[in-house]
């Protein structure tokens, strides 16, 4: 429960016993007061309504007390609870420069951190200040990644970790989502995601290594997975027009029933790789490594290229 509801229901609380107990006080004096009047009651009658008128009047102090005293905590309630909301505002401007810096290491630090705000915004009951956290991430996935000259460099490495820390968070924190398009996770190393359905259209995932990935049906056109190493990764059923697997090495995947119209494999390696019903109309296939891969005969007039290697 959020500081404004237990504020809201300790209110309710006093209302209730403060009010029924004042109006109860004030009606037993009225009564018993009028009763010394009209039958001239004796001077200890008199006494105990003495002694009733003031008890009740310890009552109204001690409510009035206790009214005084919860509004001070409701004030206590509210300025803590402004200060926490502060504090998660001025975590954001710190993340988002995190996010930014020269530094990988500082980088990852930033996205875990962006992670623990997201949660802490749904803590508090601002969903909409934990979508903004996730558009960041969104957003940051969706910038280039940089091209260096040297793909060990440990730079690139770095960056490759924080985007999958990224992509990670975002999909734990958002379980409908499933518009990826233009993301770019080059060089990210991706084990045991499940995928299905997801739009990746035109998504960059050059370098990336995929081992235990489900793609089915994925939507994948114009996607960049050249020099991509994936092992038991599964796109049945995905479209997969003008994707490029060039220089890739594939062992152990799925492509039955894909639409690999125009995709390119020039230069892969492919090793079990499953064909099945898959649509390879103006796919190319030059230089690929393919040496116990079976095409049908109607695959074979579809391809272009001449395979180094085909079974």
């Amino acid at each position: 429960m959020s500081t404004t509801e237990d504020a809201k229901s300790e209110r309710r609380r006093i209302a209730w016993f403060a009010i029924p107990a004042a109006v109860l006080g004030l009606a037993v004096a009225g009564l018993v007061s009028g009763a010394v009047i009209h039958y001239g009651l004796t001077q200890p009658v008199a006494t105990i309504v003495t002694g009733v008128g003031a008890v009740i009047a310890a009552l109204l102090v001690y409510l009035n007390g206790a009214r005084s005293r919860s509004q001070e905590h409701f004030h206590y309630l509210d300025t803590r609870r402004a200060e926490q909301i502060a504090a998660l505002h001025d975590r954001y401007v710190t993340v988002a420069k995190f996010l930014g810096d020269d530094s990988a290491a500082v980088r990852q630090a930033g996205a875990l951190a962006l992670a623990q705000l997201a949660d802490d915004w749904n803590a508090h009951g601002h969903t909409e200040q934990k979508r903004v956290c996730l558009d960041l991430m969104h957003n940051y996935l969706r910038g280039p990644t940089p091209r260096p000259r040297n793909s060990d460099d440990p730079g690139v490495r770095g960056e490759a970790e924080v985007r999958r820390i990224i992509l990670q968070s975002l999909l734990e924190r958002s379980p409908s989502l499933r518009d990826l398009r233009n993301i770019d996770i080059s060089g990210v190393m991706l084990e045991g995601f499940g995928l299905e359905g997801f739009n990746l259209t035109r998504a960059t995932l050059a370098g990336a290594t995929l081992i235990s990935v489900s793609l089915d049906k994925a939507q994948m056109e114009g996607a960049d997975l050249s020099g991509t190493r994936l092992k038991l990764v599964e796109f049945a059923g995905a479209d997969m027009e003008g994707v490029s697997f060039r220089s890739a090495k594939l062992c152990e995947v799925g492509l039955s029933n894909t639409n690999l119209t125009e995709a390119d494999f020039s230069g892969s390696t492919l090793v079990e790789l499953e064909l099945y019903g898959a649509d390879l109309q103006g796919a190319i296939f030059t230089e690929a490594e393919m040496p116990y891969i079976s095409l049908s005969e109607e695959q074979r007039a579809q391809i272009v290229g001449r395979p180094a290697s085909v079974y």
